[in-house]
């Protein structure tokens, strides 16, 4: 007779224990990092920009952060920072706004990755396995986490991307050409001023289908392709017809993509060091490289033909061969850049993730009905799966409102300065500080004098010797700096 227990486990879904093991990794690397405090440095300049904008310092086309420091921002178009600056307006200035902003923008780039991947996948796949699998395959890519949740640019741009790709294929695939390419070609206008012209690829997507596919003739998809580019030509040249936009692209193109592409701007990679770029990107898929090296291994040993032949067997699903060329035509405008760093390949990274999906799913879901069959190592997995919830549910709400990044670090300082150094006085810190300090008490407090002239109160650094004349310490007993007041 069979226990009450054992009939229960029969009862449950088949991916029950994968379920419960993606729900825990998404707690632990999506949800937990949102409801603690701190962000990278890059992240916070934007939140900096972003509230400025939002009250009316600085506009869309011109943002700007400091009288000394970025008062005229043109690192990077503005599109990007002008969204987040309508979140603070719609849900006000809490530290927590930015995390929430930057948590729907990776859950809407995931689902759309899925969305792709469900588009060109075989019916008969289990969806639920898939879903938590391919989840699991992005989420332990380093840059899931830091960048996706640290309030990059290359985000929102890589949402924009997807999306475009993902109705473009979409339209590809239903023949319905025009609509769909209509909106592929408005979002790829919107990434482009997000973040520059690395948001083009997706128009190449036709005459990448008919490089794998051969469906139809190559005057078509060249024409496809043709259309695309034309309308967000067309949308580009209509947004410069405004003369602060005109102005602010011109001044990015100068200042930051002819300085990239000559190698004006550090760190500059020259010849062969132009690949150093694909290093970047084999790093985030440090777990689905060598798995799908060994399965090939396993492929050839099992059929007895050379490690060559397996592996073009790997390659033998079009969609893998699809989504290389997409994901290295993604790559391709920044391994031409002379000035390469990691989170600028972001955006490519979901095309790369597609292609793994495709090779390694049909072996996964194969281990998987193993281990179904396996009741003992089912049972166990289900059980660990369970614990492993748990114990990440206590874990993250142990850590609400903890500091999360070392840029962050400082954060206990800011509101010990900030209560001590009445509302109003000024407040000075010398140019050599720590610039993340300057951005998180200006991100907390809205408050810093980013001069060497020093005020009232003057704010240096701990270890930076000796005291400045005619200033006396204040004891705070804080970690990272010495406060000082004029006597």
């Amino acid at each position: 007779m069979k226990s009450p227990m054992r009939k229960i486990l029969q009862r449950t879904p088949a991916a029950l224990p994968l379920i419960l093991i993606t729900l825990s990794i998404f707690i632990l690397l999506v949800v937990r990092p949102t409801i603690m405090q701190g962000m990278n440095m890059d992240g916070v300049v934007y939140v900096d920009l972003a509230l400025n904008m939002s009250n009316g310092i600085g506009t869309m086309w011109d943002p700007s952060l400091m009288p000394h420091f970025f008062h005229h921002f043109r690192e990077h178009p503005a599109l990007g920072i002008y969204l987040q600056s309508l979140a603070f307006r719609l849900l006000g200035e809490s530290v927590y706004v930015e995390k929430i902003y930057c948590f729907i923008l990776a859950c809407t780039l995931f689902l759309y990755i899925y969305k792709i991947w469900k588009l060109t996948c075989a019916d008969e796949i289990n969806l639920t396995l898939s879903f938590c699998f391919i989840y699991l395959l992005w989420t332990v890519c380093p840059m899931s986490g830091w960048v996706g949740l640290g309030n990059y640019l290359e985000v929102p741009l890589a949402v924009c991307t997807t999306l475009a790709s993902f109705y473009i294929i979409k339209g590809l695939l239903e023949n319905k050409i025009y609509g769909y390419f209509c909106l592929g070609a408005t979002l790829v206008t919107a990434a482009f001023f997000i973040n520059g012209p690395v948001a083009f690829f997706p128009i190449a997507i036709p005459i990448l289908y008919w490089l794998v596919f051969r469906k139809n003739p190559l005057a078509q998809s060249l024409l496809q392709s043709i259309f695309l580019l034309t309308i967000v030509s067309g949308c580009i040249a209509a947004v410069l017809l405004y003369p602060p936009a005109r102005l602010n692209t011109m001044e990015y193109f100068n200042s930051q993509v002819l300085a990239s592409l000559s190698g004006a701007r550090d760190p500059v990679n020259t010849g062969i060091k132009h690949l150093m770029g694909l290093l970047y990107i084999a790093t985030q898929f440090y777990i689905a490289i060598p798995t799908a090296i060994v399965l090939i291994m396993w492929s050839a040993r099992s059929k007895r033909e050379s490690f060559r032949n397996a592996f073009l067997n790997q390659l033998s699903n079009p969609w893998t061969r699809f989504f290389l060329l997409l994901a290295l035509s993604a790559s391709l405008p920044i391994l031409l850049s002379a000035r390469q760093t990691a989170h600028y390949f972001y955006p490519s990274l979901p095309f790369y993730l597609l292609m793994f999906s495709h090779v390694l799913l049909p072996h996964f879901h194969k281990g998987y009905a193993r281990l179904r069959t396996w009741g003992t190592a089912y049972n166990i997995t289900l059980s660990a799966g369970g614990v492993l919830l748990l114990l990440v549910l206590i874990f993250t709400i142990q850590s609400s409102g903890e500091v999360l990044d070392d840029h962050s670090k400082h954060i206990d300082d800011l509101a010990t300065i900030n209560a001590a150094v009445p509302l109003g006085d000024s407040l000075a810190l010398d140019d050599n500080s720590d610039s993340a300090f300057i951005f998180n008490f200006y991100r907390y407090y809205r408050r810093i004098t980013l001069t060497q002239t020093k005020g009232l109160y003057y704010l240096r650094d701990r270890g930076r010797e000796p005291a400045p004349d005619g200033y006396e310490e204040i004891e705070l007993g804080l970690k990272y700096f010495r406060l000082f007041k004029r006597v």
